[in-house]
C-alpha cells in the first residue's frame, strides 16, 4: 500500500511529466504573444523539453527561461527572417491564385508556393532546435540545418507531418494549446537529437551522455 503513495512510482512520475508538459506549453503560448518572440519561445521550449522531460535535469521554469534568454538574440533574428520569407510566399500564393482564377496560365504554379512553405516549416524546426542545442553563428546555423534537413529527408517529412497534425489539432480544439506544443516537441526531440548526434564529435557525445547520467 505504501508503494501506491510513493512519489517515485511510475504513476506519479508520469503525472509529474504531464504537469510539466502543460506548464511548458502554457509558458510557450504566453511567450509567443508579442509574435516577434516566437523564435526565442520555441528554442526555450525545445531546450526545456530536452533537459527536463527527456533527461530529468533541473526544473521546467528554470530551464525554459534559461533557453529563452540565452538564445533570444539569435532565435529572434532567425524567426524574423523566417516570418518574412513565409509572408513573401503567402503573398505569392495570393497573387498566383488571383491569376489562376482569372484564367492566366502563370497562376497554375501557385501550389509550388505551398511546397515552399512546407519546406520552410521543416527548416524552421531544425533551426530553433539547433539554436537551443548549439552555439554557432547565424549564417552557419542556416547552412548546417539546411544540410541536415535535406540529408535526412525522410525524417524531415515525418517532422512536417507531425507539425501539420499538431497545428490541425490546435485548430480543431484550441484548448489543446495547453499540451500540444510540448507534446509535439517531445515527438520530434528524439528524431532531431539522433540527427544532431551524427554531426557531433565522439568526445562531445560522451560528455553529454555522462552529464545526463549524473542527473538521472
Amino acid at each position: 500500500m505504501s508503494g501506491l503513495f510513493n512519489l517515485e512510482n511510475k504513476f506519479f512520475r508520469t503525472l509529474s511529466k504531464l504537469v510539466d508538459c502543460c506548464a511548458l506549453s502554457i509558458l510557450w503560448a504566453i511567450s509567443c504573444i508579442p509574435l516577434f518572440t516566437v523564435g526565442a519561445a520555441t528554442s526555450g521550449l525545445y531546450y526545456a523539453i530536452n533537459k527536463v522531460i527527456m533527461h530529468n535535469r533541473s526544473y521546467v521554469w528554470t530551464e525554459y527561461w534559461h533557453g529563452f534568454r540565452t538564445n533570444f538574440k539569435q532565435a529572434t533574428a532567425a524567426w524574423l527572417i523566417i516570418a518574412a520569407i513565409a509572408a513573401l510566399f503567402g503573398e505569392d500564393i495570393y497573387i498566383m491564385r488571383q491569376f489562376a482564377e482569372s484564367g492566366e496560365t502563370i497562376g497554375s504554379i501557385f501550389p509550388a508556393f505551398y511546397v515552399l512553405l512546407a519546406l520552410l516549416a521543416i527548416w524552421a524546426n531544425y533551426i530553433f532546435a539547433y539554436i537551443a542545442r548549439f552555439e554557432d553563428k547565424l549564417k552557419r546555423i542556416f547552412r548546417n540545418t539546411a544540410v541536415m534537413a535535406i540529408g535526412h529527408l525522410i525524417w524531415s517529412v515525418v517532422i512536417l507531418l507531425l507539425f501539420a497534425f499538431a497545428c490541425f489539432l490546435v485548430y480543431l480544439l484550441p484548448e489543446l494549446i495547453v499540451i500540444i506544443p510540448a507534446g509535439y516537441m517531445i515527438c520530434v526531440n528524439e528524431t532531431l537529437e539522433r540527427i544532431f548526434q551524427k554531426y557531433m564529435s565522439q568526445e562531445d557525445r560522451e560528455a553529454e551522455e555522462e552529464r545526463n547520467r549524473e542527473y538521472q
